[in-house]
This record gives structure tokens, sequence and C-alpha cells, in this order.
């Protein structure tokens, strides 16, 4: 017995291409056991099982698709180059797409035709959606791409983008990085942006999401993006900014991701200093550094660290740390003999926050 499924090409899209045609070839085979052959519209059989037919000619399946009938063959010499058999149209979104043939007796092999056909059906539909994600994915980083990088603005095309994700230049945006830990699933994370209703994101190798969310939605759903970043997944939130001053916004929120410290979610609006630090060079960084606290232990820096969170509080912070004031004040005045500076004078007590900031 055989298999031929004859291949209808559309104008503008084809369902059944030369890969799609040897995985349903496959397919099939492994479940009836059986020799399968795609026609194309002149009636020729461009893919097979069975190598020695590729390039023959197939009328059944033809006269299928002229009469969009089922074609059962009962002689093998009924028609040119077709066996005894059954021969089914397969239809999608209400076209005929290929016709299914099956040799042997009709009544026999009819049912592997259905099997067939519903195994062609879902193939497509697999391959159909996977085209769409990828286009998806494709027009989601040209937009994103072209805002960051303030090109194609006055593109057609770039205009219809803006009309599909239903974004508008005049609007306030904001630009989220979302950082994933080593183990996080990339679809996972996709998932999430999804349920949040964000249009368009980006994902960058190896581990980087980029997201656009509309500022007003922002304020409404922040709880949510705080709830999803935790311990596999960080996200910093750029400043609020019309959508044609996206790269601003890009650039504040790597601001912020730079700032995020030990905590997983951080939004540019709540940093003040940091801000004005990170334009200090690498070189001013480091000498300011060796001026200040390079002399300074670990544990001299996280005392320091815990002392200005509790606004320079004697008490507050000898209770954070278990230990004695009196032990506090000492341990204060040590680190004013090692560095120069005396935390608990307010010029010098601003000198190490900055240093400690810088660092």
């Amino acid at each position: 017995m055989h298999i031929y499924l004859v291949l209808i090409p559309k104008e503008d899209y084809m369902y059944i291409n030369n890969q799609l045609a040897t995985q349903i070839v496959e397919t099939v085979k492994d479940i009836c056991d059986h020799d399968i052959n795609f026609i194309d519209c002149q009636g020729i059989i461009y893919a097979s099982t069975d190598i020695k037919r590729i390039g023959s000619f197939h009328e059944a399946g033809l006269l299928a698709i002229k009469e969009k009938r089922i074609i059962e063959v009962y002689d093998d010499t009924s028609f040119n180059g077709s066996l005894q058999g059954v021969n089914l149209p397969v239809y999608y979104h209400d076209q005929i797409i290929a016709v299914i043939g099956i040799s042997g007796k009709p009544d026999k092999v009819k049912k592997y035709a259905y099997l067939a056909q519903k195994i062609t059906n879902l193939l497509i539909r697999e391959k159909e959606l996977n085209e769409f994600n990828r286009s998806q994915a494709e027009k989601m980083h040209y937009l994103l791409q072209s805002l960051l990088d303030q090109e194609n603005l006055d593109s057609q095309y770039f205009s219809d983008m803006l009309k599909y994700f239903q974004l508008d230049l005049k609007n306030n945006y904001r630009l989220l990085i979302i950082l994933a830990k080593r183990l996080v699933n990339e679809q996972s994370i996709i998932q999430e942006l999804h349920s949040l209703a964000i249009p368009v994101y980006h994902y960058q190798y190896p581990n980087r999401f980029l997201a656009i969310i509309d500022a007003d939605y922002f304020n409404r759903c922040e709880y949510k993006l705080k709830k999803l970043a935790g311990n596999q997944v960080s996200i910093a939130v750029g400043k609020q900014i019309p959508l044609i001053k996206l790269s601003e916004s890009y650039h504040s929120a790597l601001i912020a991701l730079r700032n995020i410290q030990d905590h997983q979610y951080i939004n540019y609006d709540v940093l003040t200093l940091e801000i004005i630090l990170q334009s200090i060079s690498i070189y001013d960084k480091k000498d300011y550094l060796n001026k200040t606290i390079a002399m300074l232990s670990l544990e001299d820096l996280n005392l320091l660290h815990i002392y200005f969170e509790e606004d320079m509080s004697l008490l507050n912070t000898a209770n954070r740390l278990f230990i004695h004031k009196n032990t506090l004040q000492y341990k204060l005045d040590r680190i004013h003999k090692l560095c120069g500076y005396n935390p608990r004078k307010f010029r010098d007590a601003n000198i190490l926050y900055l240093a400690l900031k810088l660092k």
C-alpha cells in the first residue's frame, strides 16, 4: 500500500514546504507503515518515502483537487500513476491544500487517510504558529531597536509597527531591563510578560530582556513587577519618557541596574546621588576611594553602611550590630584614625557616605 499527498500551493503562502512535507511523510510512515508522496499542482511527486517515485505523475490526486471530493480507486489501471485506494482532499481555512492518497482496498485504508489528514492539519497549524511567533519577535525587535537607535523613525514600516502594537509616540512609556539568573527558562519570562500584558519585549543573549510598558499602566501594575522580581529575576525600571525618547529611559534603566546591589527590583525614580555618581570616570572613582576608605576593612565598611542607614544614630546602630554603644564609639574613633575622616562630623560623614556609594 502507498499513501499519496497531493500539494496545492497557495499564492501568498506555501503551507507545506519541503521541510514540512518530509516531517509529515515520516510521521505518517511511522504510524501506518505506508509509503507517502507529496505531489505539486502539476501532478508531479516532489517528496516521497519511495525515492523512485519522485518526479513521476499522479493523476487521481489531481482529479480529487479539481472535483473537490474523495476519489476512490478500485483498479490499479484506472488512473495514470495511481493505484487502488482512497484520495482524500485536505482542507485548511476553507481551502483545499492537499490530497492524501492511500493505496489498497478503499474500505480498509480510508481510516488511514483520515488519520493522515489530522496529522497534516496539526503539523501545518504548528508551523503556522511558529512562523507567527517568529514574525512577532522580529517585529518587536525592529520596533524596539529603532527607538533605541533613533533610526527608521520616519519609515512607513515603523509607523505600521506602532499601530500594530498600539503604541503612540506622544504617550509616556518606561523601559524595563529584566535580568534572568542562570537557571531561568527564557519561555517562562515570556509567559510572565504576556500575563502582564506588556506589548513589546526583546530577548538579548545571554540572559536579558528589554520591554516597553505604558507609564500609566506601570503605575497600576508596579506591585506585580516587584512580585515577579526575586531570587531568579532582577528588574530595573527606566524613567518615564515620551516613546520617541525611549533611549533616555533605557539609559536610566542601565543606571538603575548598576545600583541594584542586593535588591532584586529598582526604579530609577528612587535614585538621587547615584545619578551623579554614574557620570564619574573610573579613574576619578579610584582616586577618591584611595583617599577615603581604601584602608578600611570589610567590617569597617559594613559598620559605616549600617551607621548611615540608621541616620548616624549611635543607639540604633549599636542595637543592629548587637554591640554596646561604647564599643561602637570606639570603632568609629578607630575608623577616624585609619582614614582621617570622622564619621560623627557632618562634613566628614558626607565624604565617607559618598565613598560607600561609589564603592
